[in-house]
């Protein structure tokens, strides 16, 4: 290797540095401004974050498997305890119930209500009008790259999941 192409890698390296040191702090805002918008919808509506966060995740997994407390708190990195007051407070507001299995009492399901779901897609509207609109305030090279990135990034992440999970 010659010197020209040693110093054109250190400035591919610096950059790939640089870049990466960016899309990390990025991700980050992105995921706490999520977090804040989300709490903000939450409270407009009396609930938690997490209540919030519970009608969303039951929304995401109807026609599915029912949903367990156990699995809400796997999903959620959430004390079981937590995510069982939580429930309990969308039941007393009629909008989760819960259901014992028939074939192990044990196990305990959690579903939405009919007006846990009206409530649900309610919220899911009002997240997605929210983005809709600053998804068109961007430049169309701007909504362009975005969605050529993110659709390249979740492609890679499917990929890495499925060679770990080998």
């Amino acid at each position: 290797m010659n010197v020209s192409n040693e110093k054109q890698d250190d400035l591919d390296e610096k950059q790939r540095k640089k870049d990466e040191e960016q899309f990390f702090a990025e991700w980050m805002r992105i995921r706490q401004q999520g977090v804040q918008s989300s709490g903000n919808l939450a409270h407009k509506y009396g609930m938690s974050v997490s209540q919030f966060n519970i009608l969303g995740l039951l929304g995401g997994m109807e026609g599915q498997e029912p949903c367990t407390i156990g699995w809400l708190s796997q999903r959620m990195s959430l004390d079981p305890a937590t995510v069982v007051r939580a429930v309990d407070y969308l039941e007393s507001q009629a909008l989760v119930a819960r259901r014992r299995d028939t074939k192990d009492r044990r196990q305990v399901f959690v579903e939405l209500t009919e007006a846990g779901h009206k409530m649900q897609v309610e919220l899911r509207q009002k997240a997605q009008t929210r983005l809709t609109t600053i998804f068109r305030s961007m430049s169309n090279e701007g909504r362009a790259a975005l969605v050529q990135g993110v659709h390249e990034f979740l492609t890679l992440i499917l990929r890495f999941d499925e060679s770990e999970a080998q």
